[in-house]
C-alpha cells in the first residue's frame, strides 16, 4: 500500500513577511535562546553613515584592519587576516 504524506499547497507560513523579498535569513523561523547575537552593518556602510575608518565595530568572530591601498576598514575572519597580511594588502589599525 502506497501512503500519502499531507504536503500543503502554500508555505507561506514559514517565510516572515514584509515589503521586500525573502532573503536567506528570513527562510527560517526565528527562535530566541537567551541573548541574541549582535549584528553590526558592513564596515562600508558603518563609514558611509560618518563612523571612521578605526572605529568600525565588526561582527563576531571578525577583527578590524585597514586596507593599504584607500585606508578603509574592513572586517576579516582569523584565516583571511593570516594571509592577508602574509601578502600585504591589510594592516592593523
Amino acid at each position: 500500500m502506497i501512503q500519502k504524506y499531507y504536503q500543503p499547497k502554500d508555505l507561506s507560513f514559514l517565510v516572515k513577511t514584509s515589503a521586500h523579498r525573502a532573503s536567506a535569513k528570513s527562510l527560517f523561523l526565528s527562535f530566541e535562546y537567551g541573548v541574541m547575537p549582535n549584528e553590526f552593518k558592513s564596515p562600508l556602510k558603518q563609514m558611509r553613515s560618518g563612523t571612521d575608518a578605526g572605529d568600525v565595530i565588526c561582527n563576531e568572530g571578525l577583527e578590524l584592519f585597514m586596507k593599504k591601498s584607500n585606508g578603509k576598514a574592513v572586517c576579516l575572519s582569523e584565516s583571511t587576516a593570516d594571509i592577508l597580511l602574509q601578502r600585504g594588502v591589510v594592516d592593523f589599525f
